[in-house]
């Protein structure tokens, strides 16, 4: 979650920031760059993930805050970082 909510990940944005990826762009999607919103908000190819994340959170809307913020959502969040 630190992670996450710092943005220091091993996701392509942040690793292109330090110089440990060639481009900050999604790989699996190459429309933005995998930042920590794009990768657990945006992605189209985690689109099946994202549903299990979006019911952990009703009725309110899925947000980032929300997911990092929200106990209940932490496994769940859980689950989806390791299916993804």
């Amino acid at each position: 979650l630190t992670q996450l909510r710092t943005g220091h990940t091993p996701l392509n944005w942040h690793l292109h920031n330090i110089s440990h990826a060639d481009s900050p762009l999604c790989p699996a999607c190459r429309n933005a760059p995998k930042s920590v919103v794009h990768f657990l908000l945006e992605c189209p190819t985690h689109q099946c993930h994202r549903a299990a994340l979006a019911r952990a959170v009703l009725p309110k809307p899925l947000t980032l805050k929300m997911l990092l913020d929200t106990v209940q959502a932490h496994d769940t969040l859980s689950r989806y970082l390791h299916a993804t």
